[in-house]
C-alpha cells in the first residue's frame, strides 16, 4: 500500500526528469554532433562582462601580456606618445583595487573556489575533445546506440506493461 502510494507520487517527476536527461543526451550527442559535422557548429558566446575569469594561470597571463606588449613600445621622446597612455585614470585604478579586494574577499569566504576552477577546467578540456572531428564523430556514433537502446527499452517495457495489465486484470477472453 505505501510502495503503490510512493510509485504513483513520483511516477511522474521520475519520467520527466528521464525525458530531460534523454533530451539532453540527444541534443548533445545526435543534433549538435550533425551540427558541428556538417558545419553548421553554434557561434561561441562572448563571455559577459561581469563573469568571473575561468582560472588563476590565465590570469598571471593575461596580466603578463600588457607587460610585454610595454617592453617593446618606443621609449623617450614623442615616439609613442599616441599609442600608450603613460598613467590611468584615478578612477581606473579605484576600480581595480575595489575588484581585487572583492575577488580576495571571496576566495577566502568561498572553500570551493578551487574546486570550482579544476571542474570547469576539465569541462572545457572534455569539451575541446568532444569537439575535436573525431570527437563529433564518436558522438554520433554514441547518439545512435543510444537512440537504438531507447527504441529497443521502449518496446520490452511495453511489452512488459501490456502483460502485466492482462494479469491484473484477468480479462474473459
Amino acid at each position: 500500500s505505501k510502495m503503490a502510494r510512493l510509485v504513483i507520487l513520483l511516477g511522474p517527476p521520475a519520467s520527466a526528469f528521464g525525458g530531460v536527461a534523454l533530451g539532453f543526451g540527444f541534443d548533445f550527442l545526435i543534433v549538435d554532433a550533425l551540427l558541428r559535422l556538417l558545419g553548421y557548429a553554434a557561434e561561441e558566446e562572448e563571455e559577459p562582462v561581469g563573469k568571473k575569469s575561468p582560472g588563476p594561470a590565465l590570469d598571471v597571463a593575461a596580466r603578463e601580456e600588457p607587460k610585454e606588449a610595454l617592453k617593446d613600445a618606443p621609449q623617450g621622446g614623442n615616439g609613442g606618445a599616441g599609442l600608450l597612455k603613460s598613467k590611468p585614470k584615478p578612477s581606473q585604478l579605484a576600480a581595480a583595487a575595489k575588484a581585487r579586494r572583492a575577488e580576495s574577499r571571496r576566495a577566502e569566504t568561498n572553500p570551493f573556489g578551487g574546486v570550482a576552477a579544476a571542474r570547469e577546467e576539465a569541462a572545457a578540456a572534455v569539451m575541446a575533445v568532444a569537439d575535436s572531428p573525431g570527437g563529433v564523430k564518436t558522438r554520433l556514433c554514441m547518439g545512435l546506440a543510444l537512440a537504438l537502446a531507447t527504441i529497443y527499452a521502449y518496446y520490452d517495457f511495453h511489452a512488459y506493461c501490456h502483460r502485466m495489465a492482462e494479469g491484473s486484470s484477468q480479462p474473459q477472453i
